[in-house]
């Protein structure tokens, strides 16, 4: 179920879920098991809502704010791997592996998360093959993804790495879609992207003069998404 969201969107638990496709997939009772279970959390800006290491205990929802997905390498090298705005969902695959989280999630600005308990989603797996394949397909485009976003950061193609940021944050795996603008500052992407932020305003200010992009005054708008598209798999 798409919705159009503002510039700043921020959601309530109720509308988070109404808004997701996969809780709609679920049966009545599913549903109902997961309006018991959810619980939202506070994080305020520069702090992790969990950390490299952490066991997993929730499956995780945005509900406003921007929270990036990042790690530090053997060299000591700061990677980023998604950011998601509100909408997006993350750490299914950390909780289906039954290990410990390999990046740090960050709240870029003060930022509220909507908590689904392990047990509630390993339950939804087992009795709702909807949801199952939902999983499934999600961990198929998280799988993707990565695998571009790694060869973005290897080749050290920092126009490649801003575009990606961009196409991460209007439609992100497990993200709402339907919406076009997002309050970010060029700063804020260019630390999503791991580039300088004269880097990142160079590639940006290349997507505005080829109107896909469209930036003013901290709100970016979508204004060609097929082409922005292409241009990560292209």
């Amino acid at each position: 179920m798409a919705m159009m969201l503002s510039s700043d969107p921020s959601f309530s638990a109720v509308e988070l879920l109404d808004a997701s496709d996969w809780f709609n997939l679920l049966s009545e009772a599913g549903r109902a098991a997961v309006r018991e279970s959810v619980r939202e959390v506070p994080v305020a800006a520069g702090e992790a809502l969990s950390h490299q290491g952490d066991l997993p205990h929730a499956w995780c929802g945005v509900l406003e704010g921007l929270i990036k997905l990042s790690s530090v390498n053997a060299e000591g090298r700061a990677v980023t791997f998604a950011a998601l705005a509100p909408g997006g969902w993350y750490g299914e695959a950390t909780m289906l592996r039954e290990a410990p989280f390999a990046v740090d999630a960050l709240a870029l600005r003060p930022s509220r998360v909507l908590m689904l308990p392990a047990h509630v989603f390993f339950a939804l797996l087992e009795a709702e093959f909807s949801f199952s394949r939902y999983t499934m397909r999600l961990l198929s485009e998280r799988l993707h993804w990565f695998m571009g976003h790694c060869h973005a950061n290897r080749a050290s193609d920092t126009h490649a790495r801003v575009v990606r940021a961009v196409v991460g944050l209007f439609q992100p795996a497990a993200s709402l879609a339907g919406f076009t603008e997002l309050r970010i500052s060029q700063e804020e992407v260019a630390n999503i992207a791991g580039v300088s932020r004269q880097s990142c305003n160079s590639a940006l200010k290349q997507l505005c003069d080829a109107k896909v992009l469209d930036i003013d005054y901290g709100t970016m708008r979508l204004l060609d998404a097929t082409r922005l598209s292409k241009l990560v798999s292209g």
